[in-house]
């Protein structure tokens, strides 16, 4: 019996842990796909200064919050020569094949620019004008040869004019290192004090520039504003707290149940010298090794649970956010998450135990023989009606 009780005890830990763990991975998980929401509208990108050269993009790099520097370049604006469907003007860029990755440019059909004069096209402007790979696209600039169909949607937000696409040029040498291009930054750390340090970059570089950050990245990032983070940790905190609560009086039933039966051993312990904090210790000693077996299980089901519900969720959660944007709902298992999850489970566990091992200390020799403290009863329990009394008198 006392055995068959202890099992269910540590799958009853179990289930709580797993539950505490998968709660406490919602926050994270729920800001990483709005993240990548972003970053497939916009790009993964951090901050951007315009109008830079060469010498400005080398001294961005050396400083030591950089990661990484990427480079776009800005061509002009042509007038087509003939009106494509709603377009009659493109925006030409050129990027490096990192930039690609970082401005969220996927090919979808052909290939990437290889020659001067090869160019992508958005998908957009190829079902409205009916263009394809090797088609020629004929502009007050110059002519390009059309080598791929891409999707380029940080690129398309920026084209705020009406009837305007952007197309997008392979990056030479002679490009890459141009005067007046944009510098792309993506940081290490980006912080509240992003602004001022890019401000300082600005000030350091001859010449106009402006600068620019990813605000929806830095929101879901919690640098701009983390009233989204305290409000999603608000939410979580309160689920946390009624698993917790239920959680108590589950496991708290489990350990009384379990002094009580053992209430004679703990009056034989008494009588032979042990003190009330070995007593209680030896109750808390159970619940920490029952802790100790179920917390692994317990995170372990409770990532792999929540894990398979995301992915199952994905693609719901996709057509909730956005049309024109892909984004993955997966779990993301932070250190600080799993170690709140670890040491709530834990405080768990304890809480539950401390009464029972308070009582577990408590018990006398004769109370053990006694077993007075399992059987309570008051007045009111003993109360019976007048009627029952008339009735069958003292045995009623």
């Amino acid at each position: 019996s006392q055995k068959r009780r202890t099992v269910i005890t540590i799958l009853g830990v179990i289930v709580a842990v797993a539950m505490i763990a998968a709660v406490s991975s919602f926050g994270a998980s729920f800001m990483g796909i709005f993240q990548q929401v972003v970053i497939a509208s916009d790009g993964e990108w951090h901050a951007k200064i315009t109008n830079t050269s060469a010498a400005d993009r080398e001294m961005l790099r050396a400083q030591p919050q950089v990661r990484d520097v990427f480079v776009m370049g800005r061509h002009g604006n042509w007038a087509l020569h003939e009106k494509k469907g709603v377009y009659s003007n493109v925006s030409v860029y050129s990027l490096d094949e990192s930039g690609m990755d970082v401005m969220q440019i996927h090919l979808q059909e052909g290939t990437y620019p290889q020659a001067k004069n090869d160019a992508l096209i958005t998908p957009a402007l190829a079902k409205a004008a009916s263009l394809q790979p090797g088609d020629i696209l004929e502009t007050a600039g110059g002519n390009y040869r059309i080598c791929g169909i891409a999707s380029m949607n940080p690129l398309e937000s920026q084209t705020y004019g009406a009837g305007e696409t952007p197309i997008l040029l392979r990056q030479s040498a002679e490009t890459r290192d141009q005067d007046g291009a944009d510098a792309l930054l993506r940081l290490y750390k980006p912080d509240k004090g992003l602004g001022k340090w890019l401000q300082s970059m600005c000030d350091q570089m001859p010449g106009v520039q402006k600068y620019s950050t990813n605000t929806g990245l830095l929101l879901y990032m919690g640098v701009s504003d983390k009233t989204i983070m305290v409000t999603i940790w608000l939410m979580v905190g309160v689920i946390l707290a009624i698993i917790m609560a239920a959680a108590v009086t589950l496991i708290y039933n489990a350990f009384a149940i379990s002094v009580t039966d053992r209430t004679a051993q703990f009056g034989l312990l008494s009588s032979i010298g042990a003190t009330m904090r070995q007593r209680r210790k030896a109750v808390l000693f159970e619940a920490l090794v029952i802790a100790g077996i179920a917390i692994p299980f317990g995170l372990l089901f409770g990532y792999l649970g929540i894990g398979v519900t995301f992915s199952i969720v994905s693609r719901l959660m996709n057509s909730m956010v956005a049309s024109n944007v892909t984004a993955d709902l997966h779990l993301v298992v932070e250190p600080g998450a799993m170690a709140l999850a670890v040491v709530l489970a834990l405080v768990t566990v304890l809480l539950s135990a401390w009464i029972p091992a308070r009582r577990a200390a408590r018990v006398s020799p004769m109370e053990a023989i006694r077993k007075t403290q399992d059987i309570k009863l008051s007045g009111k329990k003993l109360k019976t009606s007048r009627l029952t009394r008339h009735l069958f008198g003292f045995e009623g």
